[in-house]
This record gives structure tokens, sequence and C-alpha cells, in this order.
């Protein structure tokens, strides 16, 4: 059985309505990340609005979970 990937609009979740303040959160985080440099450490961009927040300071991963 060949698979497919199903989007959330598809399913008939809009993420915007679904969950605001998250949204805004995730938008007010990334006008900071920028800020993560100036301490010599590395956004990993891939984990924004994931169950954990990621970022590199130098060989060590660290996370967040609010």
């Amino acid at each position: 059985m060949k698979s497919r990937k199903t989007t959330y609009p598809q399913s008939g979740v809009n993420y915007k309505d679904f969950d605001p303040i998250k949204k805004m959160a995730q938008d007010a985080g990334n006008k900071t990340s920028k800020n993560l440099a100036l301490h010599g450490f590395q956004e990993v961009a891939e984990s924004r609005g994931e169950s954990a927040y990621v970022w590199k300071q130098g060989n060590i991963y660290m996370a967040s979970v609010i």
C-alpha cells in the first residue's frame, strides 16, 4: 500500500485558529533566536514548535520544555 502524507490543512485543522497562543509564542521566539549567537549558542531551527526547543552550546546540545 502506498503511503501518502496528509497536511494539517488537508485534515481540516487550521493551526492559526487551533492554538493562537502557541503560534504567537513561536513567532516571538523566532524574532529573538538571533540573540543566541551573541552568547556563542546556535539554534536548532528544526526543533521550533516541537515538544522541546533545542540549541547547541559548543559540542553540547541543550533542550527546553515549557
